[in-house]
């Protein structure tokens, strides 16, 4: 779509019924790709062609590529800009220093800023939370096999507020790239076959309401080399642990998920053990 003209009328009106016609089809959902170049005039005009009851993701672009773009004349909105329109944008916004840190090139600490940033800027706004996708190294390339700072990882995307996101093949820890426009199977045997097992209860474990109304996150100053936080939901207070120390779980007998008065939730069912 960046390939053509979309700020002509006739353009977008063409791609809008695109759209509907896919929609009449029964697809209700849609990921636009580089939204950020495109003009926001035309998502508003899909949007209210196709209404409020189909979804619509915004591949967003990161910071850095926005700097870029901008060198090169191209204009380019940020995610605050593409909400209301969309529904949810992916965690680009954050993603490079997720990597910088997996990479070894700066702490844990610059990624919850980036993160506190976002609760800030966008608050209550729905957030795609990847840790890899087709345009990065697997999250498993990162760690040796058995590695807990991986699983506690894993973890935290599910618990923190956002969409979890699966890329092919994640769901068994597979660490090889996977070429973008090359038909490559997934060969599980290379992958961690208890992975899935982890995956599946952490989506169950999404759908629980006190998930789904989280607010008010806060992350802990004592746990400066991991992820823990503190956060609302339903009128109770909680506190995640997770720490990213090599050898150290974030769990008892699971997650590790307790009120703040002391209480523990039990979520024995959510296993650490692959």
């Amino acid at each position: 779509m960046c390939d053509l003209d979309t700020k002509r009328e006739d353009v977008q009106d063409y791609l809008v019924d695109v759209l509907l016609y896919w929609r009449k089809k029964g697809v209700d959902g849609f990921r636009f790709d580089v939204a950020s170049l495109l003009p926001l005039s035309f998502f508003k005009k899909a949007r209210e062609g196709l209404g409020k009851e189909v979804f619509f993701l915004s591949e967003s672009i990161d910071p850095d590529f926005a700097r870029y773009a901008k060198t090169l004349g191209l204009e380019n909105v940020d995610d605050k800009d593409l909400y209301p329109t969309f529904d949810a944008t992916y965690n680009y916004n954050s993603f490079r220093d997720l990597e910088r840190y997996l990479r070894g090139e700066a702490p844990i600490s610059v990624f919850k800023n980036d993160l506190m940033e976002q609760e800030r800027s966008l608050p209550s706004r729905l957030k795609i939370f990847a840790l890899e996708n087709h345009d990065t190294h697997r999250i498993a390339s990162y760690f040796s096999k058995g590695d807990t700072r991986l699983r506690n990882l894993i973890v935290f995307s599910f618990v923190f507020r956002g969409m979890p996101f699966l890329y092919a093949g994640e769901e068994d820890l597979v660490a090889e790239d996977v070429p973008l426009f090359e038909k490559v199977p997934v060969d599980e045997k290379k992958g961690d076959m208890h992975a899935f097992s982890l995956f599946k209860s952490l989506i169950a474990l999404k759908k629980e309401p006190l998930f789904a109304y989280m607010e008010s996150i806060l992350f802990s100053k004592r746990d400066e080399e991991g992820l823990s936080f503190a956060f609302s939901s339903l009128g109770q207070d909680y506190y995640f642990h997770c720490p990213l120390r090599h050898g150290v779980a974030s769990s008892y007998k699971g997650l590790a998920v307790s009120m703040l008065d002391g209480r523990k939730i039990d979520l024995s069912a959510i296993t650490m053990d692959c």
